[in-house]
């Protein structure tokens, strides 16, 4: 795992299907194989990957995390400097001779992210085939993720949020589509002709394309599931995403890219979502969260302290970066310094502490 033994099975099943498009352009799941595989000879055990959405990412990607090898995607819209900086920290990326297009061992790492950090280099971290495996299985069963669905995540596929999310419409075998740049016409064109019935995107992008969608006519009625996370929904979000798209569950989530997923919520059609407040949701499937005092202490219900889990999709660590307050372990438990507090099983997000300010927190995915 995470997907390429996935995707031979749905290459096999159903080969013209489509897989991924990116403005009129894609790859049917028999096609994905095929340029994925042919890349391979030619793909290092330690790939570095700086590319604009295109269909040629998602096999370039596949290339890169096939058998013994791990990627790191690099945003394209570093400087060159960045790019330079990171790239000189990661492994030599010596030639990789297995030509396999197949997951490699689970336990292994196959993935570079990013994350803020206190200087101008991000951290880096690494993440292992099973963690993700484990993050699959439990975004899937907690967004309702079906096989006839059509997710546009309309930002770059840089961003963890867009990468997981292809990944696990590549793991579930469903049909992936994004855009060549962040356009708001295009994702309308998108959504309108190409039956979309499940947005990932950030609040902002939702509020332009549900204000915009709503003064352009433009029908979102297909649309049965929005996932929103970088930061909290507001009201007007709410509200306009209400309007355009009414027949759509949405879902906010809590969680950091070095932990995954932590806890979220549900939003049926028309139910009301108190913006003002601090609820998030209860945790995710398969997740313990506790809230524990600097020394581990559990703290009761209704007091405030770090938000700690205990977790199958937590990242291995760091690759460098590592600082010894952005990811700790108390009493077993691992927690980015995020503050909030346990209430009737429903975890309340304060933000971070004062001692971590110079973390950036996510609602993932993230996801990463």
């Amino acid at each position: 795992m995470p997907f390429l033994n996935r995707l031979q099975r749905w290459a096999d099943l159903r080969p013209d299907g489509t897989t991924v498009a990116v403005g009129g352009r894609g790859f049917s799941w028999a096609e994905l194989r095929g340029a994925a595989h042919q890349l391979l000879p030619a793909t290092p055990e330690t790939c570095i990957m700086s590319e604009p959405n295109s269909p040629e990412f998602a096999a370039l990607y596949c290339a890169g995390v096939a058998k013994g090898r791990q990627i790191a995607v690099l945003d394209p819209a570093w400087t060159q400097q960045a790019q330079e900086d990171v790239t000189r920290r990661l492994p030599f990326p010596s030639r990789a001779t297995g030509t396999a297009l197949e997951d490699g061992d689970p336990d292994e790492p196959f993935l570079i992210g990013f994350t803020a950090g206190t200087t101008s280099i991000p951290k880096a971290f690494r993440r292992t085939r099973r963690s993700w495996q484990a993050s699959f299985d439990a975004s899937i069963e907690f967004f309702g993720l079906r096989p006839d669905d059509k997710t546009l995540a309309p930002g770059p596929l840089s961003a963890s949020l867009n990468l997981y999310t292809l990944s696990e419409c590549l793991y579930a075998g469903t049909e992936f589509h994004t855009l060549p740049t962040l356009d708001v016409g295009d994702a309308h064109a998108v959504i309108a002709h190409d039956g979309i019935t499940r947005l990932v995107l950030v609040p902002t992008m939702l509020r332009l394309l549900s204000e915009r969608g709503l003064m352009a006519s433009v029908d979102a009625s297909a649309i049965r599931t929005i996932i929103c996370a970088g930061s909290k929904l507001d009201a007007r979000t709410l509200e306009a995403a209400r309007r355009w798209a009414p027949n759509a569950a949405i879902f906010e989530y809590y969680g950091a890219a070095e932990l995954s997923f932590v806890a979220g919520r549900r939003l049926d059609a028309k139910e009301p979502l108190d913006t003002a407040g601090t609820a998030i949701g209860q945790p995710f499937p398969g997740i313990e969260v506790q809230i524990l005092d600097d020394r581990g202490e559990p703290q009761p219900d209704g007091c405030v302290g770090n938000i700690s889990v205990k977790s199958p999709m937590i990242c291995q660590g760091y690759l460098w970066g590592d600082d010894g307050k952005a990811l700790r372990t108390l009493s077993g438990l691992s927690t980015v310094g995020d503050q909030g507090y346990l209430l009737d099983g429903i975890l309340h997000i304060l933000g971070r502490s004062s001692d971590d300010q110079h973390r950036r927190q996510e609602r993932l995915p993230s996801r990463g």
